[in-house]
């Protein structure tokens, strides 16, 4: 499955996931959202900048993050995971390495998702935000503006496939 945000009916950036038995991450939880894919497209960098400015400066990552997790609570999986730099494939091209560590391993590392002795990185659904204590001061309020919009998609997410997918009898 994928997450992509639009620009002027365009897509600009993909967050691409899976759900997988807990046990292929080395989870406990007996599914999983395995996020395999985080980006943005190439040469589509004004467009990025123009939609993050236009949500409230809320990067793509973290807003397709927070749908996919109302996407997970809709469905019951209380966990995702994600590659990591090692775990990706293109990690080990050398062209490649550091714009994947980039992505990943940067990206999950500052929202404080732990990387598992497995190489994935992995956290319950919702992830749990950094304690405003942490937050610099002058940025508190901007903070939690950021914060509700992000609680907004995810509810948004998870109440309509809540209804769509009351309906519909059960994938597995």
């Amino acid at each position: 499955m994928s997450l992509n945000l639009l620009v002027n009916g365009e897509i600009v950036f993909i967050l691409a996931f899976t759900i997988v038995p807990g046990w292929v991450v080395k989870s406990k939880a007996s599914e999983v959202l395995l996020i395999s894919r985080i980006q943005g497209v190439r040469g589509r960098y004004d467009e990025i900048s123009l939609a993050t400015k236009s949500l409230w400066g809320i990067a793509p990552s973290p807003l397709l993050l927070a749908a996919m997790q109302g996407f997970g609570r809709a469905l019951g999986i209380e966990e995702f995971a994600s590659v990591s730099s090692t775990t990706h494939r293109y990690s080990f091209e050398e062209e490649y390495a550091a714009h994947v560590e980039s992505n990943y391993d940067g990206f999950f590392e500052a929202l404080g998702v732990p990387k598992t002795p497995y190489g994935y990185f992995s956290s319950p659904i919702p992830l749990e935000d950094k304690p405003l204590a942490l937050i610099k001061r002058g940025h508190k309020i901007r903070t939690k503006q950021k914060r509700a919009f992000k609680e907004e998609v995810q509810n948004a997410f998870a109440s309509f496939f809540e209804k769509h997918c009351a309906a519909s009898p059960p994938l597995f």
